[in-house]
This record gives C-alpha cells, structure tokens and sequence, in this order.
C-alpha cells in the first residue's frame, strides 16, 4: 500500500484513540486447502477471556495472501484489526511479522503463529510488566493437557521499537522456506538484545494435531536449500563489517490493505492515575504538563 494509497476500512467502528491499548498480540495465516475454521476458533477461545484483559489488548491479524477468503464473524467481541497481503508470496512469514508490528497499537507485542494460543494467565503477565525494552522473551510451551514441548522459535514477547530499530525481518527470505527467524534472533543477539523466559507459569499452548489439525490449511513446500544458500551469505558479511551489515533492509515490499478494523462493544478503560510525584509541582514545571 503506498503512501498516497490508504483504502478505508471495511467493518471500522468508531475512530478514536487505542491509548488504552496496553498489548497487541499478532498472528498471521495463510489459508489455500481446508477452511479457516482453525483461525475462528482460536478468536473464539479468547473472546473467552476476562474483560479486564480484552479491553486492554489488540489482536492484529495479517493474511498472508489467502487465496481463500478469511471473514470474522461479526460476534466475535475483541479488538481486531484485519490486514490482508494482496500478494500471495509463498512463505512470506517475514513480510507478514514486519506488517503487523508496524499496525501494532502498543509497544509491547507478543508474537505467535495460528497453532498456538497464550493462557489467559500469559497475557496477564504481560499487561503487567514494563515494557520489554531491550528484552526478548520467550515462553515455555506445552499442549492443552499439559505435556510439555520444546520452545517455539516464532512466539516472543517484545518492544514494537526494538523490532523497528534492528530492522524486523529480512524479507530476503520472502518467497522460499525457512531461516527467517534464525537470522531475526541472530541480529537481535549481535546488536545487544538481552533474551529471557516469562515465568513458568505464563506458558504459550501448543494447539498443533490438536486444535489445529496437522497441516492442513495450506499446501506449501517445505524446502530450506534457497534460503540456506541466503543466510550463509549474509553471515560472511556480518564477519566482514559487523553485527548490523547482511539484513537487506527491504521492508513491506508488497501491498496491502485494511480488511477489518473492530472495537470490542463495551467502552474503553478508564485511564489509570498518574502516579503522586507526576502531580507535583515541581513534575508539572520540568515536563510542561497542567
């Protein structure tokens, strides 16, 4: 979408402000087999959770190109922002993150792909804490009913400005499978990003061949020999002139646009006060503020 070319949204309610906004979590999806029933349920599930959370959190929701056509139903209560990918670039993963971390209505963006699911305990945690700023964490992850499975490489919780400041993701790897996210981890590392785990506590489920049926909502090829033959490329100019050299600093190259842009039903939060030193005086005189 370019700059003179900003379509209005379909489905868009009221245009104020997302200060409110605490948290956005992101997904993508690429449907072109079976139905999207996949992505349905999981909205399902967390228009599910308590409205102290859903009023604070945005779900920003990027479709990677379908060629099936994706519609939410309209009683599905959360805070949705619909963009889709006009394009269909196979595995356009890091098209599809860069996308939805720019539309991102917070700082703080947790990150996940369509079989899994944060605990209503996980995005508790993270409306809690601070803001990431330099930190990447990541989740301990297990199934529904418990058995634990290894980390998932794409599902972080991080700042929408540290991501921008190291450039997202290298859409060089746009098009072929694989190593986006080893090279996106690389980058963070070499450039002082410091990584960390969330709390046991605060887990990411795994709905893979469970609430997701096993690979069946797309038809892609999984081949890493293009991408391998990227990354090897990159990592000798890293060697050659340090950690922020090899990302090719291609960003959105695609268009896209605004399917949907929803508010949840009930009205925003109240603003939390401002904590007593910023109601002094003296605050009031070194920021301007009334």
């Amino acid at each position: 979408m370019s700059a003179t070319s900003r379509p209005a949204a379909a489905g868009t309610t009221d245009q104020g402000s997302w200060n409110h906004i605490q948290l956005s979590c992101l997904v993508h999806f690429y449907f072109n087999a079976g139905s999207c029933e996949a992505l349905i349920k999981l909205l399902r599930a967390y228009a599910q959770y308590a409205p102290d959370i859903l009023d604070r959190t945005a779900f920003i929701l990027v479709d990677d190109g379908s060629p099936l056509k994706v519609e939410i139903p309209s009683d599905i209560d959360l805070n949705l922002l619909l963009l889709r990918i006009n394009e269909d670039i196979p595995w356009n993963l890091a098209g599809a993150r860069n996308l939805g971390t720019i539309y991102a209505r917070s700082d703080k963006v947790a990150i996940t792909d369509l079989d899994h699911q944060f605990p209503e305990t996980t995005l508790r945690e993270m409306l809690r804490r601070a803001n990431p700023g330099r930190h990447i964490y990541r989740m301990r992850r297990m199934h529904p009913d418990g058995t634990p499975e290894p980390p998932h490489a794409s599902t972080f919780f991080l700042s929408r400005a540290r991501f921008c400041r190291l450039f997202g993701y290298d859409e060089d790897f746009a098009g072929h499978y694989g190593f986006e996210e080893v090279m996106f981890w690389r980058w963070q590392k070499y450039n002082g990003t410091i990584f960390g785990y969330l709390p046991r506590h605060c887990p990411v489920l795994c709905l893979f061949g469970s609430v997701v049926p096993e690979r069946d909502h797309h038809t892609l090829a999984r081949d890493f020999s293009h991408n391998r033959a990227v990354a090897m490329a990159k990592r000798a100019l890293w060697k050659k002139f340090g950690p922020e050299a090899g990302h090719s600093r291609r960003f959105l190259n695609f268009d896209w646009h605004i399917a949907l842009d929803r508010r949840r039903s009930t009205p925003p939060p109240a603003p939390r006060p401002h904590p007593f030193w910023s109601r002094t005086w003296w605050w009031r005189w070194i920021v301007g503020g009334p």
